[in-house]
């Protein structure tokens, strides 16, 4: 199974740090659908604080910043945290922090909600479910979230489907449970939380086929790949999208678990 949706404590998670800037201006954000649901159901007081796990250059964290009085964000890769501080030095009640997690030093019932975008699977759920407890108040809310592709429409899906097949058979996608079941499974272990809210937010991406292929060079697991392997695909990629039209719809939606801590 890909690696880049289970990993834990893994050097994969470096990756991203290498494609940053790449990583910043092309990876896809998230609904506001999502942020009112998620603000809304955590009750957010006005004195509110939000602790963030792997901010990355804070695409989610800027959707959430105006609604906290105070914002701590997690990012374990230096040049992805310095890039977050950048982005996000309009909101001076924002810290950004580098550090792993799992290593972070937790601030016990500090926070009112705990969220992370496209990111927890990168922390080891040995620890991370349970350190995401101890950080919230009682009756807090823990909201993670991730960008889910059902992909492009079936002609163009099978054509790209087939250049996988040729240059990169490993990257492969079928066997991935698209509902991620062990997320829930690992909130519950902790008995630290209520039931959790499973809910899909539907949206559509598109674009041209340079773009795209330049935002799937920031998967982790394509970036993993030997750089000739990888231009090999890309370069394969990019044309098979020309000879659809030059352009490519990907469905996705985004999928939340959400759970409060327990009284």
């Amino acid at each position: 199974m890909p690696t880049d949706l289970q990993a834990h404590a893994s050097g994969l998670g470096n990756i991203f740090d290498s494609v940053a800037e790449e990583y910043d201006s092309l990876r896809p954000g998230y609904p506001q659908e999502l942020v009112s649901h998620v603000l809304k159901s955590a009750a957010l007081p006005d004195d509110g604080a939000i602790l963030e796990v792997g901010c990355g250059s804070g695409q989610a964290t800027r959707l959430f910043a105006g609604r906290a009085r105070r914002m701590v964000c997690v990012e374990a890769g230096l040049r992805m945290a310095a890039l977050a501080a950048e982005n996000l030095a309009e909101f001076p009640h924002v810290s950004i922090e580098n550090a792993r997690f799992e290593e972070w030093p937790v601030q016990p019932g500090g926070f009112h909600l705990a969220i992370a975008a496209q990111s927890f699977h990168w922390v080891d759920p040995e620890v991370g479910y349970e350190r995401a407890a101890r950080c919230l108040r009682p009756g807090g809310a823990l909201a993670l979230f991730w960008n889910r592709p059902l992909g492009a429409e079936a002609p163009l899906r099978s054509a790209l489907e087939a250049v996988y097949e040729r240059h990169a058979p490993e990257l492969s996608r079928k066997d991935v449970p698209r509902e991620m079941p062990w997320v829930p499974l690992a909130i519950d272990r902790t008995e630290r939380f209520e039931a959790v809210e499973i809910r899909r937010f539907p949206w559509t991406d598109r674009r041209d086929a340079e773009t795209y292929a330049r935002l799937i060079a920031t998967y982790s697991d394509h970036a993993a790949l030997p750089e000739a392997q990888r231009e090999a695909l890309l370069a394969d990629v990019r044309d098979t999208i020309e000879r659809f039209g030059g352009e490519i719809a990907t469905e996705h939606y985004t999928l939340l678990f959400f759970a409060r801590r327990k009284p």
